[in-house]
């Protein structure tokens, strides 16, 4: 496929090729060592001025930067005056656009908490069937289309990455490559978050250390 045209037909097809299985705080377990272990600590550090970054990669229709956001949301009091960045991407264009609309069909079946639908969701009032995250929300998360296996462009270290439920697709040398490429993207003593059936099995090679199930801390410098 070559050309601008090809170009949008590889897009497409990549799409239509792409795994998008997701839900609001999938592994319930990660969200809980965000929101009750790494924010506070994070929060101290944000107290100083210092900017808390989390990337979500693979993030398919967004549902999971924005079960981050909500975690923030819920955390971290003062959270819209605060340096706090979420990055979501994916390799799915289609699936970023849906993110950016930010419109989900029940959330309530799709995971999240009641009390959150409550405070962080409002219901379309044109259709009636949908609903859509609230501006506070939407506003603490920026998309980017991006490759796990292909050159990344410069990204700054992050204190927090999820990247869940992706490298099983992935062969043990790309496998290998991608977790060299996330810890070299940690900020010292940052966490990294993996799928349930991932393990990292040469972490402490890359200056990792097992932090809890499926998840790796950083070594400090």
């Amino acid at each position: 496929l070559h050309g601008k045209g090809g170009m949008g037909e590889r897009k497409f097809l990549i799409s239509l090729m792409t795994t998008n299985v997701t839900r609001f705080f999938r592994e319930g377990h990660h969200f809980d060592a965000l929101g009750k272990r790494i924010l506070p600590e994070l929060l101290r550090k944000a107290c100083r001025g210092e900017p808390i970054r989390i990337w979500s990669a693979a993030c398919s229709t967004g549902e999971e930067p924005y079960s981050i956001a909500m975690t923030i949301a819920d955390k971290v009091e003062g959270y819209s005056r605060r340096n706090i960045h979420v990055l979501g991407t994916d390799i799915d264009r289609m699936a970023l656009r849906k993110a950016r609309a930010a419109e989900y069909f029940e959330p309530a079946q799709a995971g999240v908490p009641g009390n959150f639908i409550a405070r962080f969701f409002e219901k379309n009032q044109e259709n009636g069937s949908t609903y859509r995250l609230r501006p506070e929300i939407r506003n603490l998360v920026e998309w980017r289309e991006l490759n796990l296996i292909a050159p990344w462009p410069r990204l700054d270290p992050f204190d927090v990455i999820f990247c869940r439920n992706v490298a099983i697709y992935f062969d043990a040398e790309s496998q290998a490559r991608l977790w060299k490429r996330l810890a070299e993207g940690l900020k010292p003593h940052g966490t990294l978050f993996v799928g349930h059936s991932e393990r990292i099995s040469a972490a402490n090679e890359l200056g990792l250390r097992y932090a809890g199930p499926t998840q790796y801390q950083r070594l400090g410098s």
